[in-house]
């Protein structure tokens, strides 16, 4: 990684240097040109660390998309369809966020005249709708693209390609106006401006609305005020879900992008603290503690678990949780527990606090299913969170691509294994209290 970054870096002075010396290295350039273009594609469909070609690229972008350097793009006339294609097919997949931002970004950087564009059109209204839904230099970069396409193209020919997005992109300037950066509200002021009365054609398109169809709104934070009786339910659905988000935006390991400011460098360690703040609050609060420290070491400690018969296997006495969205909910936060084990800034702190709380739904869930109180298979409607949520957490966290991310997944298993055979004595017991065991996990995770 270390020489693939300093290659990075090589190749970024020789792209700068041509905007210093454009008359001698743009022969220089030249006859490379479509090598690094069509090898950096090809290598990155290939690669297991593709993120490094991508730069290159957008380096290269970037160091001759001034708009002088004709001899440069003409070279890239024949490379246009493939680029822009790939390119495209990329950016409406489904990738981390950086990477598709990334994606995005190249499409709407190539460098080209607009005239050369012109056929290709169609394929950037994707991206550049995408680009202003996204973030603040994503959607500096696709005003910048929609301005120059308004001001040069003639009026009937842009709103021609432009109405398969009609709708979205319209919807995406409007929500501009509101963007915390003034400048940035100028711009696409001045763009609504320049469309005239088209601008509000949109109004005529029908909203996208969430239909949500839980019969329970889910974890709700209560709030109680002295003047009313009855406390207001905030429900924390969305909280839990964007803490996530923000945990997992970038792979384990990294703490930040390398295009990133100062600035974006201290907001994002920032918020994946107070996303790991949210998330370990959150999975505190769900946990039931009533027994005392006497009748917990009592009921662990029972014969029972060690001599008595084990339950029947493939059959669990509490049946899954009915409350989808709870469990959801609760299935998400143990996850954004689990990459919080990944992550530099917080490693230190979640793995053991991720352990605890393994092995404090391991102990529920053999306790459940034997002992001396187990729970009739036939209970129905409980109360509460089953371990089946955990479980199902720490097989979404494994299947992931990142082996990081199948590590901190690997320790919580070795929690599970190590706990229940504290209890009963015998790690093949396991097997019957439905916990997963490491060759289950690992075909999981793979």
């Amino acid at each position: 990684m270390e020489r693939s970054n300093l290659y990075l870096k090589l190749f970024k002075l020789v792209f700068g240097s041509v905007s210093l010396f454009a008359s001698e290295n743009e022969q220089m350039l030249k006859p490379h040109l479509h090598e690094i273009v069509n090898r950096s594609m090809e290598l990155a469909c290939t690669s297991k660390e593709p993120y490094n070609y991508f730069l290159l690229l957008r380096a290269l972008f970037r160091s001759i998309g001034g708009g002088s350097h004709d001899l440069l793009y003409q070279e890239f006339l024949p490379l246009l369809p493939n680029l822009l294609q790939g390119l495209n097919n990329l950016q409406s997949g489904i990738h981390r966020q950086y990477m598709k931002d990334l994606f995005v970004e190249l499409c709407l950087t190539v460098p080209v005249r607009l005239s050369s564009l012109l056929p290709y059109l169609p394929m950037l209204m994707d991206p550049l709708v995408s680009a202003l839904n996204g973030s603040q230099t994503l959607v500096s970069q696709g005003l910048r693209t929609l301005e120059l396409c308004v001001d040069n193209l003639q009026p009937d020919f842009l709103y021609d390609h432009i109405q398969p997005v009609r709708a979205e992109l319209f919807q995406a300037l409007w929500k501009t106006l509101r963007n915390p950066h003034d400048s940035i509200a100028h711009v696409a002021f001045r763009v609504l401006g320049k469309f005239g009365g088209g601008n509000r054609r949109m109004l005529k398109e029908p909203q996208k609305l969430k239909y949500n169809n839980a019969e329970t709104q889910g974890p709700c934070l209560s709030i109680f005020y002295p003047e009313n009786t009855n406390p207001v339910s905030l429900p924390v659905t969305t909280v839990i879900e964007r803490a996530l988000t923000v945990l997992k935006t970038l792979p384990p390991n990294m703490a930040v992008l390398p295009q990133q400011s100062p600035m974006q460098i201290d907001h994002t360690v920032f918020y994946r603290k107070q996303a790991w703040l949210v998330v370990q609050s959150f999975l505190v609060a769900m946990m039931s503690l009533e027994d005392t420290e006497s009748i917990f070491h009592h009921v662990l400690t029972h014969k029972s678990f060690r001599t008595g018969n084990p339950p029947i296997v493939n059959k669990t006495a509490v049946p899954p949780c009915a409350d989808e969205p709870s469990k959801k909910v609760f299935e998400q936060a143990i996850t954004g527990a689990l990459l919080s084990g990944t992550i530099k800034e917080l490693k230190s702190e979640a793995v053991p606090f991720v352990s605890k709380i393994v092995r404090h739904y391991t102990i529920v869930g053999v306790v459940q299913q034997a002992g001396p109180c187990p729970i009739k298979p036939q209970t129905r409607n409980r109360r509460g969170i089953d371990i089946h949520a955990m479980v199902d957490a720490i097989a979404a966290v494994m299947a992931m691509e990142d082996k990081e991310f199948y590590k901190v997944g690997e320790l919580a298993v070795a929690v599970m294994i190590e706990t229940a055979t504290a209890i009963t004595g015998d790690p093949y017991k396991m097997h019957c209290y439905q916990l997963p065991d490491e060759e289950n996990a690992t075909s999981v995770g793979h």
